[in-house]
């Protein structure tokens, strides 16, 4: 919602800064163009970003309901010291330590660790989604930084209206900080706080 929002403020209080003054000349179509095309962008980072958050939510919930269940701590230590338990293939290998939880939990080691396999790969699927999305921020960041360029060094382009256009780089970069927020930890699992 919020770069709907920052796309209208400068399709409408931007334009309204520069006629508010007769003196200032109309602005050049070049900007107006890359502005508009920027805008564009904006709404497909939207809908991308929409569809990013409402699957990281239910995700991380999830994450934290595996490390709250029984036996998982030990189970992320056999993981992590057994590196061939992170690259599953098709047939999981029957490592002793895998036994020796089963005996200590009474529980089959299988269950536990297919819920594990299952949380990677949609943790694989969001990263996916999440680094398009900070590639589709940096595109979107070059194409109002190059319209505040273009404002500034137009006939009648001005400081406060330049500066208006480079608001929107400062907003995508929060953007970028909170998808930086999210990282993939050594077992595949995105890092949540315990």
């Amino acid at each position: 919602m919020l770069p709907r929002m920052i796309a209208i403020w400068i399709l409408v209080v931007v334009p309204a800064f520069l006629s508010g003054c007769s003196t200032v000349s109309k602005r050049n179509a070049a900007v107006e163009t890359n502005i508009a095309i920027a805008n564009l962008g904006l709404d497909e980072f939207e809908v991308k970003s929409q569809v990013f958050y409402s699957e990281i939510r239910p995700l991380i919930s999830d994450i934290k309901a595996l490390y709250g269940r029984p036996g998982w701590m030990e189970m992320e230590s056999v993981i992590l010291e057994n590196p061939v338990l992170r690259e599953v293939e098709e047939k999981i290998p029957e490592l002793p330590e895998m036994k020796e939880w089963s005996r200590r939990w009474t529980a089959p080691w299988e269950e536990l660790y297919s819920d594990y396999v299952g949380l990677v790969d949609r943790c694989s699927i969001v990263e996916a989604k999440r680094m398009s999305l900070k590639e589709s921020l940096l595109v979107l960041e070059a194409k109002y930084v190059q319209a505040t360029s273009m404002e500034l060094n137009s006939e009648g382009g001005t400081y406060k209206s330049a500066k208006a256009i480079y608001g929107v780089v400062e907003t995508l970069e929060k953007y970028e900080m909170d998808l930086d927020s999210y990282a993939i930890g050594p077992i595949g699992l995105y890092e949540v706080i315990r």
